[in-house]
């Protein structure tokens, strides 16, 4: 008799993706890539000001915050890649 793939652990590296690992997976790729870009406009903002003689400190922190966040995003998406090397 076939499992429900519903039904399966989540958090199991070899279990089949559902529904809501998928949809969990989808946003925080979203969720990066709007990081990504906040950082990449935060970066040209800082570039300018560097350039009028003072950046910020809000907006080094901002940068900062950023891209701690990013890097948590990131690590998520890793934790969540099907394992490697790993056959059925």
């Amino acid at each position: 008799m076939l499992k429900d793939r519903a039904v399966q652990t989540i958090g199991h590296p070899e279990a089949p993706s559902t529904l809501g690992t998928s949809l969990e997976r989808r946003r925080l790729e979203h969720r990066a890539r709007r990081l990504r870009l906040v950082i990449a406009a935060l970066g040209e903002r800082r570039a300018a000001c560097a350039s009028a003689g003072r950046v910020p400190h809000a907006l080094r922190q901002a940068i900062r915050d950023f891209s701690a966040e990013l890097s948590s995003v990131e690590a998520a998406l890793e934790s969540r890649r099907p394992a490697r090397g790993r056959h059925r």
